[in-house]
């Protein structure tokens, strides 16, 4: 007896849905390149949503009901507390107007004002209602307080997993004053990419759980991580992951197929799946969960916030030309 025919794409899986949100101008910047991404096999369905607290980087946006723009700000000029409460109150009918997807992920900067602020508040709000959230943190030390508001932003994140039992999950890229942006975004691209495809629900021998549980460590009991702040970092290299990220604990594999040799790491979870036939990548990609990498970043930042507040406390006030108590004529003008 035969069995009858099916059409191939009525039997896989419904693709997972992905949603990506851009939180403040450089999250938003970064997201715009999947606005409006067509359907492929093998990738999740993705949307794209932006936050902000100012209209000064929605330009190109196909979309206005993807936006959400916080009223009574108007930026918050690298400051992280400008907006803060209004940001916070506002987060419920932002999630209303933007809901979540199967997955989400979160793109922020860590140095600026706005952004540094709505994406941990976005991921905290995620974490509380069950959803799953990978983060994706740009952060820089080109000033003093671009320094300053990235360590503490990950510091936050930290108190976040900490306080909620929770891994928060992040893939961080660092500007310095020697590397272009470009090279950041790029990264940045190329991690967001292969995540479409990890959370696709259409690669072969890996289910919803699986790839939940590669993040969500805390509900794996034989992995013995505290929750906290953890390191993604994703590879096309087998090697690279062995070499560059031996002290991984949680693993996620997509494999061009079953023969191909996994990373020789034996961390303490690990799903591995295969892409299904008609899929058009070229690369094994592999998905490491360290808090190894993660240790002497936070260990760098930490030292250079000190090091700046012990020289502002050192810097010597300029010469008074002044005494402020002069006659002066209107707008302080002052004459001979």
């Amino acid at each position: 007896m035969s069995l009858p025919q099916n059409d191939a794409a009525s039997i896989l899986p419904a693709s997972g849905t992905a949603v990506i949100y851009g939180c403040g101008g450089g999250g938003i910047n970064l997201t715009k390149r999947y606005d409006n991404v067509p359907f492929a096999l093998g990738i999740a369905d993705v949307k794209t949503a932006y936050i902000d607290t100012s209209a000064s980087n929605l330009e190109g946006i196909s979309d206005v009901s993807r936006v959400y723009t916080i009223e009574g700000c108007d930026g918050s000029g690298k400051k992280r507390n400008e907006n803060a409460e209004v940001i916070v109150k506002s987060m419920p009918r932002i999630l209303k107007d933007l809901p979540p997807g199967q997955f989400n992920i979160v793109v922020f900067t860590a140095s600026g004002g706005s952004g540094s602020v709505i994406g941990p508040v976005l991921v905290a709000e995620l974490i509380a209602r069950g959803l799953p959230v990978v983060c994706i943190v740009l952060g820089s030390e080109e000033s003093s307080i671009t320094a300053y508001n990235t360590f503490y932003t990950l510091k936050g994140l930290d108190n976040t997993a900490r306080s909620t039992n929770t891994p928060v999950v992040m893939a961080y890229f660092n500007k310095t004053t020697e590397i272009k942006r470009t090279a950041i975004d790029k990264e940045a691209h190329y991690v967001i990419s292969a995540l479409t495809y990890l959370v696709s629900r259409q690669n072969k021998e890996m289910d919803t759980r699986d790839v939940i549980h590669l993040f969500d460590y805390s509900k794996v009991k034989e992995v013995t991580v505290t929750p906290q702040l953890t390191l993604l970092k994703v590879y096309d290299d087998r090697e690279k992951v062995d070499l560059e990220s031996p002290e991984a604990f949680s693993l996620g594999c997509i494999l061009k197929s079953e023969d191909e040799a996994q990373p020789k790491l034996f961390p303490q979870y690990s799903t591995a799946g295969y892409y299904r036939p008609g899929v058009e990548v070229s690369t094994n990609l592999f998905f490491a969960i360290e808090t190894h990498g993660l240790a002497p970043t936070l260990a760098h930042l930490q030292k250079l916030s000190a090091t700046i507040n012990e020289n502002e406390k050192a810097r010597l006030e300029g010469p008074a030309f002044s005494s402020g108590k002069e006659q002066t004529g209107p707008g302080g003008l002052m004459f001979s």
